[in-house]
């Protein structure tokens, strides 16, 4: 089956805005083509990045696509397989080109901006970045906000972006539409290069020779409006209708989500560290023990307000009694919020509820009151995820050196015996 447009995007962007702008630029292009929606986009929700081989469904979508659609964001150009996706398209289409006596160019991908453009531009590796990411006369905001704030701030009527979404995925969709109307690429009819293979464009981490962890994990402690709400929050718009990655902690000075931020964060330590989200559940110290079996980095960072909720307050309380070098727990204060400011004793009361023990003896890797501002967040999360690498790579020696010792010990020992 063809398809009009293969979406590839980073799995830690994934969310229900994601799913929502993919959801709606299929229906504006099936309107113009009259196609069958089944062959109008490819999304694929598998995880393929610890497999060797292509996954069937993913190479019949790279295979038979006429355009491929990239989701440009921070994690996009940190996700290898992303950067394999975007190689084997790129490679389908130069080859047909150059059999067809035409010019190599790019010009069947086409790009959205789902981060703000000053957030993207810089990471845009150097050998891609003359692939034209503006396609046609869309809106402003596709380039100060991105499309992920357009849609989440757009889905409905009467919300801050909505005239101006739906201006964006129409245009894009006549641009996927017309672009495959000036050049029609047959389907690939061999196999894919093998997966392993593929040499991506974006920058590749090289791991030779380097000790320590290499994922970090967040857990985002928000609730979403709902709940906000039910816990006598007036101002909302710092938290999204999911909870979790789409909160915006520190929203009047940054306008990205609590994902971008982090993103930031582990970007400013080491550009080695892999960015990996995972979702909030009552056993959140078995998360945190599977990630450290794993050798990774876990970051739980709360929001005060979501704490006044008891279901929220109660799922945090074993992490209170419960230390590991590989977990970072971040409480987040935001001293430009006004509201919290007048209702900050009350907040300071949840946080100590919801971890005494921590509270009390305020272990190094507890970040309870030092984060105030979007710039001490920064600061502050950086210095702890070096602190979390150091002490990981530590331990990692002591574990190495104590069988070695053992056995020195045990030698010496029988060494000395008196013989009889």
């Amino acid at each position: 089956m063809a398809y009009w447009f293969f979406f590839s995007y980073a799995h830690a962007d994934y969310n229900d805005y994601l799913g929502t702008f993919y959801r709606d630029l299929e229906g504006e292009v099936r309107q113009l083509t009259g196609d069958p929606l089944a062959g109008i986009g490819f999304l694929d929700r598998k995880d393929i990045e610890h497999g060797a081989t292509w996954d069937a469904t993913l190479e019949r979508g790279l295979k038979n696509c006429k355009v491929f659609v990239p989701l440009y964001s921070p994690s996009y150009f940190r996700a290898l397989y992303c950067g394999k996706e975007f190689a084997v398209f790129r490679e389908r289409l130069h080859d047909f080109l150059l059999r067809s006596g035409a010019a190599v160019a790019d010009s069947l991908i086409l790009p959205v901006l789902w981060n703000p453009e000053d957030n993207v531009l810089p990471r845009i590796p150097p050998s891609i970045n003359k692939i034209q990411y503006k396609h046609g006369g869309y809106p402003a905001p596709y380039l100060t906000a991105g499309v992920s704030q357009m849609v989440k701030l757009g889905v409905a009527p009467n919300t801050k972006y909505y005239n101006e979404y739906w201006d964006f995925v129409r245009e894009f969709a006549k641009t996927i539409v017309m672009t495959v109307d000036k050049l029609v690429l047959p389907p690939h009819t061999t196999t894919l290069t093998p997966l392993a293979d593929v040499q991506g464009p974006f920058p590749t981490v090289n791991t030779a020779g380097e000790s320590g962890p290499r994922y970090v994990q967040f857990i985002f402690v928000a609730g979403n409006q709902s709940e906000l709400q039910a816990a006598q929050r007036k101002d909302l718009k710092f938290y999204g209708q999911q909870g979790g990655s789409d909160w915006q902690p520190y929203l009047d000075k940054y306008k990205g989500t609590a994902t971008a931020l982090a993103i930031e964060a582990i970007e400013a330590v080491s550009k080695d560290l892999r960015f990996e989200p995972v979702a909030l559940s009552k056993g959140i110290v078995e998360q945190v023990r599977l990630a450290a079996s794993q050798d990774k980095i876990v970051v739980v960072m709360i929001d005060t307000w979501t704490l006044q909720d008891p279901k929220y307050s109660q799922w945090m309380a074993p992490l209170d009694t419960y230390s590991s070098v590989n977990c970072i727990t971040l409480i987040t204060w935001n001293e430009d919020d006004q509201e919290a400011t007048l209702v900050k004793g009350q907040l300071e009361d949840a946080v100590k509820a919801a971890f005494t023990t921590k509270v009390e003896q305020s272990p190094s890797n507890f970040l309870h009151n030092k984060i105030k501002s979007y710039d001490t967040f920064k600061i502050e999360l950086i210095k702890a995820l070096g602190q979390a690498q150091a002490d990981i790579v530590a331990g990692a020696v002591i574990k190495r050196e104590l069988p070695l010792a053992s056995v020195t010990s045990s030698n010496a020992e029988f060494g000395t015996k008196p013989s009889f």
